[in-house]
């Protein structure tokens, strides 16, 4: 019988190598992720080559992406698979939020070989290549842009807001505090109704546009773009709970090295807050909305985030305000 195939998630060196040699003692073949960006190629790159893994274990809490949002999505993808999932931190709630998403096993660390063993020791295994669901098929892409307003007017603010918001083809209309006074989401079906749309914009009194950002489908390998399908569907409750209007939501508009795209975009979407990221300018630029940034450190952590990822060359806030009639 064929060994076991286990991939470990983890971006503490030690660890990995602590599991790594332990498990390969009991005949398990081992492989390693530094972190979640690299376990979605490396799961692909196994299922194409028909040695798709059996088992994930993944420490719970990664620096690239979120791992209660990695987690929900192997979930979704994989309903079948084992995923043991891992911390070191003692905290009660963020226990129940991982235990909520149902992993196979919840381990804390330091972790004896023996624990592991006795885990794995209640599963039956298939691999991620036998069970893999299917992506969802997604709807055809409007076109879709975003604008960036200056008022000219403060005392009608509440007014021309209102005026944008009932227009038609805009479908999300904040005001907002930051370099930008207004931001409207534009989303119809066809180009010329876009390019008519924001004509319409243009032309309204009281508003100067400072930039219009057509949005674009995301240049993503076949491998990741499927993965971020399965995120999407299930997180799309999260995300539709985004409403016009709500002071609870800030933008980023991030100027990135287009080159890098998808590995930013990937991690900026799997990051806990944020609930829509989009590209426009050929990959160099990226929407990204927020949801509850209203307390600070959930902004504050998206915000150190960025701060330290390789290609982000720069970032602007607007947070959502609610202005008077």
């Amino acid at each position: 019988m064929a060994a076991k195939r286990v991939l470990i998630i983890d971006e503490d060196i030690e660890v990995r190598r602590s599991l790594r040699a332990g498990l390969m003692q009991f005949g398990w073949q081992v492989e390693e992720a530094t972190d979640g960006l690299t376990s979605i190629e490396q799961i692909r790159r196994a299922n194409a080559e028909g040695a798709g893994f059996c088992c994930l274990i993944t420490e719970a809490f990664l620096t690239d992406v979120d791992g209660k949002l990695l987690l929900k999505a192997y979930r979704a993808e994989y309903p079948q698979l084992p995923l043991v999932v891992l911390t070191s931190f003692g905290d009660e709630a963020r226990r129940r939020q991982v235990e909520n998403l149902q992993p196979a096993a919840y381990l804390e660390k330091p972790l004896a070989m023996e624990t592991l063993l006795a885990e794995l020791g209640k599963f039956s295994f298939k691999t991620t290549t036998e069970h893999a669901e299917p992506a969802p098929e997604t709807a055809p892409r409007q076109p879709e842009a975003y604008m960036f307003l200056r008022l000219l007017d403060n005392e009608r603010a509440g007014e021309i807001l209102m005026e944008l918001r009932a227009m038609d083809g805009v479908r999300i209309g904040n005001a907002v505090r930051g370099e930008y006074d207004i931001v409207l989401r534009l989303a119809v079906d066809s180009g010329d109704k876009l390019a008519a749309a924001v004509e319409k914009v243009k032309q309204t009194a009281g508003v100067t546009v400072l930039a219009t950002e057509r949005l674009e489908k995301p240049r993503l390998t076949p491998e990741v773009e499927d993965f971020i399908k399965h995120y999407e569907s299930v997180s799309a409750e999260d995300r539709a709970a985004y409403r016009t209007g709500v002071e609870t939501n800030a933008y980023l508009m991030i100027d990135i090295d287009r080159y890098q795209l998808e590995r930013i975009y990937t991690s900026i979407i799997m990051t806990e807050g944020v609930i829509g990221c989009q590209a426009s300018s050929g990959g160099a630029k990226l929407t990204v909305l927020m949801s509850g940034a209203v307390r600070p450190n959930v902004l504050r952590h998206v915000l150190q985030k960025l701060a330290t990822m390789d290609g982000i060359r720069r970032v602007r806030e607007a947070t959502v305000i609610n202005i008077a009639r």
